[in-house]
């Protein structure tokens, strides 16, 4: 049963620490969310956790690289929550590789899923913002697409590919009313690192890269902020 809320956004990458954290903060701002990812019961732990802070919030289980689910998955929630007000896009993967040993197929995953799951998702939520003449894509890219890594030639690649990508959506888009901002954080202190993450105290914290999110939310319709980059001392 379709229940109507003022504000909604979609927000994909669910089942990680970085997309969970940026829908609690839009749940704290009264936006109703719908939660995508590819882990059923990480989405379910997210959801718990976040409705008991009094927020709306609806999960989905979606592949974004896989085109007619994220069809279904922006059909739903717009069925879901009546309106789709913002996209943040935070799913994506890391796998180190050098060029010289890692095969072609690490560089096809890594693309497959930070840049063309970006463009699927991006693509089925702009019918939905244009017809509202409102909407802002929000795109977690990374510092790496500014400043590349050693044995992360792959992972940083596909974020300059982002960002580049979401600059031309942007100039596309505007006219329609939808703004499309990336945000570029240096190396987060999320799950993937360990428990035990030696290297915490040099990251930043997903609610970091949430409160970077809320943000630009709150700036007026008129304002536009294509790229915000985040980071610690030690990582620039």
């Amino acid at each position: 049963m379709t229940e109507e809320v003022a504000r909604a956004a979609l927000v994909t990458g669910g089942s990680g620490d970085i997309g969970r954290a940026i829908a609690a903060k839009l749940a704290e701002m009264g936006y109703g969310v719908g939660l995508t990812g590819r882990s059923e019961a990480r989405l379910s732990e997210a959801r718990e956790a976040l409705a008991a802070g009094g927020g709306r919030v609806e999960t989905f289980v979606c592949d974004v690289t896989v085109e007619p689910d994220v069809d279904s998955l922006v059909e739903r929630v717009s069925q879901t929550l009546s309106r789709i007000d913002v996209l943040v896009n935070a799913a994506g993967i890391s796998d180190p590789g050098f060029i010289a040993r890692a095969p072609v197929q690490h560089w096809e995953t890594m693309m497959r899923t930070n840049v063309i799951g970006t463009l699927i998702t991006c693509k089925a939520v702009l019918p939905v913002m244009r017809r509202q003449r409102s909407g802002h894509i929000i795109n977690i890219g990374s510092l790496g697409a500014q400043q590349p890594r050693a044995g992360l030639a792959a992972y940083c690649a596909s974020k300059a590919a982002l960002a580049s990508m979401a600059g031309a959506l942007r100039k596309e888009s505007e006219r329609a009313g939808v703004r499309v901002s990336t945000i570029a954080p240096g190396p987060v202190d999320t799950r993937m690192h360990g428990a035990a993450n030696p290297d915490a105290a040099k990251m930043i914290r997903p609610s970091d890269v949430a409160e970077a999110v809320a943000f630009l939310l709150r700036l007026s319709p008129t304002a536009i902020v294509p790229e915000l980059s985040i980071f610690t001392a030690e990582t620039f």
